[in-house]
């Protein structure tokens, strides 16, 4: 009797959108740990390479962070989702209050959302930001908006950074993240994501003031044109010494979306970037959001409930109230509208 072939998962746009969520908030939190640190430092503090949730030791934070805790960087991704779920779509004034309002543990004094916070002026426009704040709280943007309205999309970030983050970096960062996220809840291949971040990034150089950084979309197209000639050890050595790991969204979103689009592997994603250190948090949490929605069946289950566990989160319920507000976007409906000669 013949082996019997297993069907390909079916994973519907809720179903990517959770595991978006989830990916998000397990590399957030694992990240924590080596955030800062070098591939070195990692080594000697932890005694060997991270492989999943440790407690972080950050002898600089003033605050004390438990295995699998959340930081930041997803407490403003909840942020950014309950003021759509409010308004029914993406409203700056929202989101600023949401954000005014989210709980400051682990938010440092050169942090933009630190200066924002202390403004206390919810109609506050920042001039200047080029890190990854912005980026990190930019899925639930794509989880609402469709890559068939990129425009939108743009618009829609804008919104959500234009508060904290002014550089034109900090920007395009985050609509980068939106798109690929966009894209890969609608079930498109990683190339696709990728393509969809670097014309977000492209269309978003019209917004945010100059910060004298070599643009997100330029980054995207470097780590594009890496991924195509190297492979394994090799391409993270290139992604290193050309992109880099670090605190500018010029570093962070394309070493992320390269990640979670070569690995197509939220939990190798993941591990590649707590273990180059940077800004491990963000970066984790980026790749771990793309990679979780190309992917939902790559994030673990036990990370899952780690993250659910220590900081009583659902986004199941929230990945799905988000996407209601989705026009429905397939890719098998867009290629047949293209084949029909519709124009989209």
């Amino acid at each position: 009797m013949g082996m019997k072939k297993e069907k390909p998962v079916q994973y519907t746009v809720a179903d990517r959108a959770a595991a978006c969520l989830w990916g998000a908030a397990a590399g957030d939190a694992m990240g924590k740990a080596s955030e800062g640190y070098s591939p070195a430092r990692i080594l000697e503090v932890y005694g060997k390479r991270l492989r999943g949730f440790v407690e972080p030791v950050q002898p600089l934070s003033q605050f004390a962070w438990k295995k699998g805790e959340i930081t930041e960087d997803t407490r403003q991704t909840l942020a950014v989702a309950e003021a759509i779920l409010e308004k029914g779509g993406v409203d700056q004034l929202a989101v600023s209050r949401r954000l005014l309002a989210c709980d400051p543990k682990g938010v440092g004094t050169s942090s933009r959302l630190f200066h924002f916070i202390l403004s206390g002026d919810i109609g506050h426009v920042a001039a200047k930001g080029s890190g990854n704040g912005a980026a990190t709280r930019a899925a639930p943007v794509g989880l609402v908006d469709t890559t068939r309205e990129l425009n939108k999309l743009v618009e829609d970030v804008v919104k959500t950074t234009t508060m904290t983050h002014g550089g034109k970096v900090g920007v395009a960062g985050a609509c980068a993240v939106a798109a690929a996220v966009s894209a890969a809840v609608e079930g498109w291949p990683a190339g696709y994501v990728m393509l969809q971040a670097l014309q977000a990034a492209k269309l978003a150089e019209g917004y945010g003031n100059p910060d004298n950084l070599v643009p997100v979309a330029a980054q995207i197209q470097t780590a594009i044109d890496l991924a195509a000639e190297f492979t394994g050890s090799e391409l993270w050595e290139r992604v290193d010494s050309e992109i880099g790991w670090g605190f500018s969204a010029n570093q962070a979103v394309p070493a992320a979306l390269t990640a979670a689009c070569t690995l197509l592997n939220a939990k190798e994603a993941i591990l590649l970037a707590v273990n180059r250190g940077g800004d491990a948090d963000a970066v984790a949490g980026i790749a771990g959001a793309v990679a979780a929605a190309i992917n939902p069946l790559s994030l673990p289950r036990k990370w899952i409930e780690t993250v659910k566990t220590v900081n009583g989160l659902d986004m199941d319920s929230l990945a799905r109230q988000l996407v209601e507000l989705r026009p429905e976007t397939r890719p098998s409906a867009r290629l047949q509208s293209q084949k029909s000669g519709g124009t989209g």
